[in-house]
């Protein structure tokens, strides 16, 4: 078992209940469940496995944390990175980690594709 199940069990019991309140923004049980589920997929399909890292950049926001959730679901680790950190140390962040994938968010205007994305060799 893992985080993601948390979510799971209470989409199943709650569907329509709000599980994030952000920004002016209401993502209920159901609809965090289904992102969820949809990173997953995408992280497996992009060859993200057990034991694999996905290193993120960027700001708090649902999809950072369906994310966290998603990357339990496969099996990886979820590598937030410090937005405020300066470009080499990200970078030297980014060299070490030996990590699957990289994210980041992208102009908040862009509400449906939260993510950019940039895989690793």
């Amino acid at each position: 078992m893992n985080i993601s199940a948390w979510i799971d069990h209470h989409a199943g019991l709650t569907p329509d209940k709000t599980a994030i309140r952000f920004a002016g923004r209401d993502v209920s049980y159901a609809g965090l469940a289904q992102l969820i589920d949809r990173l997953a997929s995408a992280l497996a399909a992009s060859g993200v496995r057990n034991g694999g890292c996905v290193a993120f950049l960027g700001f708090n926001s649902p999809e950072m944390l369906a994310l966290l959730f998603a990357c339990a679901r496969v099996g990886a680790l979820f590598m937030p990175l410090n937005w405020r950190l300066a470009g080499p140390s990200t970078s030297r962040c980014w060299r070490t980690a030996r990590q699957h994938c990289f994210l980041s968010n992208r102009s908040t205007s862009n509400r449906r594709k939260p993510f950019a994305v940039r895989w690793a060799p």
